[in-house]
This record gives structure tokens, C-alpha cells and sequence, in this order.
């Protein structure tokens, strides 16, 4: 039904493009008919009951695989519009002509005419939205290749820096064991160096304290 009538306005506007054409064509004193004007007019008519003579096209019916693309965001359904999926096209894994079509849209290109390097068509934003966006829906192996990681491969593939995996740490940490070894030393020299230093009377003192102790 949507079809017949399609079919219908498309062949009065045929018919209203006629009318005004033949108008002019007739009536106008100032326009000068030409060979391409009549031709013009004679495609106009034959276009006119072409459309009248011919059947009527039967309705298109959504296929599963549209149904589904309909589901999708409309930011995958954007890209997908104007990017052929991975499955379908091999694309670059590095930077090639803008021409080329196989060209990555993640990454930048060269035009063949003035050898300038043009920016990647997505930038790194939104490559992370689009990605993330079709993990989530399981589609992420039909966009071209990033040459990034996300979620888990994000961590299982990175480096990390040697400090992070062996902190050297400050420098008093580092001299904590020799210095610890120096106190404990003086401490135990403590007492000979202070009556060393004091003389006998406090040699004295230190016995008869010791004797008088109850432990």
C-alpha cells in the first residue's frame, strides 16, 4: 500500500514537471525553444508513462539482519552506515592514502595529492566509545583495529615500571639495616664509653649500683 502510493506521487510529480515545461514552452515569447528542450520534454513524457505502465513494487519486509542493526546504538549504526564491518573489508593496520579502500578511520592517512598526513577520522574518544559500546553488545571484532587496549587486556598486556614491581625506596630506607646494627653496637657500649669519660668515681657508682639491685 505504501508503495502504490509512492508510485503515485512520483508520477504526479512527473506530470507537474510536464505542465510547467510544456507552459513555458508555449506561452513564454522571450524563451527560444531549443533541439535539448524538445528532447527534454519527449524524456519527461516517456519517463511519465513508464511509471504508469509499471507494476506496482511489493513492500519491502524488514530481514532479521535489519531488525538487529535496528537494535543496535545509534552510534554504531552511524559508523556501520559509512564503514564497511571488519568481517567484510580488510583494513590497514597502518596509516595509507586517503584514497585507499582499505584505509583504517583510527588511523592517520596520507593524501596522495599533497603528501599531508590527515588526522584520524574518530578520534581517540570516540574510538573508546565505539569500542566499548560493541564489547558490549559482542560486535567489537567488526570495527577496524585499534591500536589500543581496553578492560582486561588493558592489564594483562601492560608494562610495568621498575619501580612499581621493586621499589628502591628512600634513602634512609636503604641504610635502615647498617644504621639499626650502629645503635644496637653503641648501646651496648654505652656504659664503658660514659665511665671512659667520667673516670673511676662513676665506675664506682655503676658497681655498687649494680650490687644493690634486688634482680
Amino acid at each position: 500500500m505504501k508503495a502504490n502510493t509512492q508510485d503515485r506521487e512520483s508520477i504526479q510529480a512527473i506530470q507537474e514537471i510536464i505542465r510547467i515545461a510544456a507552459y513555458r514552452y508555449t506561452y513564454t515569447p522571450s524563451l527560444h525553444p531549443t533541439h535539448n528542450m524538445k528532447t527534454s520534454l519527449r524524456l519527461l513524457h516517456q519517463a511519465a508513462k513508464a511509471a504508469q505502465s509499471a507494476p506496482a513494487a511489493p513492500a519491502a519486509t524488514a530481514t532479521p539482519n535489519a531488525e538487529y542493526f535496528n537494535q543496535l546504538p545509534q552510534i554504531l549504526r552511524n559508523f556501520f552506515s559509512k564503514h564497511t564491518p571488519a568481517s567484510h573489508t580488510q583494513y590497514s593496520t597502518k596509516p595509507t592514502l586517503t584514497t585507499d579502500p582499505a584505509a583504517n578511520p583510527f588511523l592517520p592517512n596520507k593524501h596522495p595529492v599533497t603528501q599531508a598526513y590527515h588526522a584520524p577520522v574518530y578520534s581517540l574518544r570516540r574510538q573508546a566509545v565505539l569500542y566499548k559500546t560493541a564489547q558490549q553488545y559482542g560486535i567489537a571484532d567488526l570495527l577496524p583495529s585499534v591500536n589500543r587496549s581496553f578492560y582486561e587486556d588493558k592489564y594483562q598486556t601492560k608494562k610495568f615500571m621498575k619501580g612499581v614491581l621493586k621499589p628502591k625506596g628512600h634513602k634512609h630506607e636503604l641504610n635502615k639495616p647498617e644504621r639499626q646494627a650502629q645503635v644496637d653496637q653503641a648501646m651496648e657500649q654505652m656504659e664503658s664509653k660514659i665511665a671512659k669519660v667520667k673516670g673511676s668515681k662513676y665506675r664506682a657508682r655503676l658497681q655498687n649500683k649494680k650490687e644493690k639491685s634486688w634482680y
